[in-house]
């Protein structure tokens, strides 16, 4: 089977990210002009909240790696645009409330959501009425 990288980023909404690419199991850690480094430690002692953070990245990491290799199913070819997808494409991307984004995989790959936007369209509606 074709060895992909991993690629992992964190984005905190302070607009400060940090990125480690692996293709053989190392990682980098890199320190933010705010003084935090990627591992979720800080210069000024308080790291629980980069601590969660950097616990929802592994656990999201750990996910995508247990996955990545899953080969069941097949790809949907009832319309053409989705015929087009490369199933081994796998990514997984979070947005939580806070505007702090979590992404390890195939998250730059662009894809056609067909039915799904239904339920993102329907939310809009709601937020509207």
């Amino acid at each position: 089977m074709e060895q992909r990288s991993q690629q992992s980023r964190l984005q905190n909404n302070n607009g400060t990210s940090s990125n480690e690419t692996s293709s053989n199991g190392t990682s980098s850690n890199e320190t933010s002009s705010n003084g935090t480094s990627s591992n979720g430690t800080s210069s000024n002692g308080l790291s629980s909240k980069n601590n969660t953070q950097t616990q929802f990245q592994s656990y999201l990491d750990d996910l995508h790696h247990r996955y990545q290799s899953c080969t069941d199913g097949k790809v949907a070819d009832y319309i053409p645009e989705l015929a087009l997808a490369n199933p081994q494409w796998f990514g997984i991307s979070v947005a939580d409330v806070n505007g702090r984004y979590f992404e390890v995989g195939d998250c730059a790959q662009l894809f056609t959501i067909q039915s799904i936007s239904k339920a993102f369209i329907y939310g809009l509606a709601l937020e509207d009425h």
